[in-house]
């Protein structure tokens, strides 16, 4: 072939003939949101299954159906991955914690609503216990450099100094409870 002439594989429309734009699948239209969305909740199922250390990269890349280099554009390491898997799974316990109404309660109810309402998220998304297990194992190391679910905590942690508070007040707790 020459330098003019094209692959077989590309035409060029003749000139004056319509040219009306074929509909690209959903699947194939570029969304970033959506893509790394699908990552974290494949590596979430695979760090939950697998552990930390079981994970490989190629697996999640492979059920993603994208490239190993795609996965690094929006994630700098496994390490980075398995934080960001960890910090939306704190996330969804801190909203269902936050829909528990804990303001005219007792504190002993309080504590109660609280410890409950972490029991049905266990319930409700088992693979979180897993993904702790995994955390534990690495004695913290990801969820100790990540800000955000550090920040998610803050509010809980308000929550339990008042219920302990007024706890300790009505002498329902001890002193030196912390």
């Amino acid at each position: 072939m020459t330098s003019k002439s094209l692959s077989p594989a590309v035409t060029r429309p003749r000139v004056g003939s319509s040219l009306r734009a074929t509909p690209v699948p959903r699947e194939k239209i570029r969304d970033p949101i959506r893509t790394k969305n699908r990552i974290l909740k494949i590596a979430a199922q695979e760090f939950a299954e697998k552990g930390f250390d079981g994970v490989r990269i190629d697996r999640i890349v492979s059920k993603c159906g994208i490239s190993k280099s795609l996965l690094y554009h929006y994630f700098s390491s496994k390490e980075d991955l398995f934080t960001q898997v960890m910090e939306l799974s704190y996330a969804s316990m801190r909203s269902h914690q936050d829909g528990v109404d804990l303001v005219s309660r007792h504190p002993i109810e309080d504590m109660r609503a609280l410890v409950l309402s972490m029991v049905e998220h266990y319930a409700q998304e088992p693979e979180f216990i897993r993904l702790l297990a995994t955390e534990n194992v690495h004695k913290a190391e990801h969820i100790k450099n990540s800000h955000a679910i550090q920040d998610m905590y803050n509010p809980l942690r308000l929550k339990i100094r008042r219920i302990l508070k007024e706890g300790q007040k009505a002498g329902l707790f001890r002193k030196d409870v912390d």
